[in-house]
């Protein structure tokens, strides 16, 4: 049974808002990957998974950097694929049949057909994907296999990475939510030569150094990755300069579980959306909402508001804004 604080989604978290937006462009409308595997799994799902399609469809984020490769570059289809012709066809035919036995079926089977016939069509979508003009990647080596009982953390991280970058250049996806750690996370930074998982840390408070050393360390494993975007050239810049990347995390104080004065970080242009990056703001009264709604209209500018209930914004925060 679930603690009595056991919660869910009560919409799409922001990422699948987007995918709804623009997922359809790309092979994938979205991944979801996880660094660290020591997360609770028996409150609920707001504190297991981050990414959610909406209440009681949580999307399990892949732990394995293989498994991230085969979801990425295995089943990629190129343009000129001869077989296309046939496989669309094959899709086609089965998308005819189901829709001629909607008009047979009971209420219940009726909504068991939109599902695949909504699952049939994103195939579809795939197969008729524009290539990416670049070379996948090798297999990776890295399975995120605990060595002597620790998490390759640090292995994790980069292979992740760079996956995720290759696969935005090679317009893959344009949509990922990367998960470090659980809400209620217990990994531990063995590289800082703690022993301790990283949530019981949290509450003591005589260990804020440790809870300090392990906070710059994951942002050392955040700037990985945006050095890696802005590494890669892409139009007139560099992805970071057409990306949109927010961090934050679920409290502002994991000793209090305080939700006010949360940091967040967004990095990159957003295509020119953004300001100019190296600025501190003060948001103040502003929800986290509010930031999520500027980094939202960063890709769909058209959208003006996002959320609902507290989490409901329609003023997205203008400091972000170009």
């Amino acid at each position: 049974m679930g603690a009595n604080y056991s919660s869910k989604f009560g919409g799409p978290s922001i990422d699948q808002v987007a995918a709804s937006l623009i997922g359809g462009q790309t092979f994938l409308p979205s991944i979801q990957l996880q660094i660290s595997k020591r997360i609770v799994t028996s409150e609920g799902p707001t504190l297991q998974f981050i990414s959610h399609k909406g209440p009681d469809q949580p999307l399990p984020a892949i732990t394995s950097p293989i498994d991230a490769f085969n979801k990425l570059f295995q089943g990629f289809v190129p343009p000129d694929d001869p077989a296309r012709p046939l496989r669309l066809g094959a899709i086609d035919a089965v998308l005819e049949d189901t829709k001629r036995l909607q008009a047979k079926v009971g209420q219940n089977d009726r909504q068991r057909l939109d599902a695949h016939l909504a699952g049939l069509a994103q195939i579809r979508k795939q197969i008729e994907a524009i290539a990416p003009e670049c070379a996948a990647p090798p297999t990776p080596g890295e399975s995120n296999a605990d060595m002597n009982g620790q998490e390759p953390t640090e292995s994790v991280n980069k292979v992740m990475s760079d996956l995720l970058v290759l696969a935005f250049h090679c317009d893959i996806t344009r949509v990922a939510s990367v998960q470090f750690s659980g809400s209620v996370g217990y990994n531990v930074f063995h590289m800082l030569g703690q022993q301790q998982g990283h949530h019981d840390l949290s509450h003591d408070g005589n260990a804020n150094e440790a809870i300090d050393a392990s906070t710059i360390k994951t942002m050392e494993y955040f700037a990985y990755l945006l050095e890696q975007l802005k590494a890669t050239p892409e139009g007139d810049g560099n992805l970071l300069d057409n990306s949109c990347v927010l961090v934050g995390s679920d409290t502002a104080s994991g000793l209090r579980h305080s939700d006010y004065n949360m940091p967040c970080i967004v990095a990159g242009r957003g295509g020119g959306a953004l300001t100019h990056p190296g600025i501190h703001h003060d948001a103040a009264s502003a929800s986290v909402s509010d930031v999520l709604l500027a980094c939202l209209k960063s890709v769909a500018p058209e959208v003006n508001e996002v959320g609902g209930g507290n989490g409901y914004s329609n003023t997205p925060l203008s400091a972000l804004l170009a």
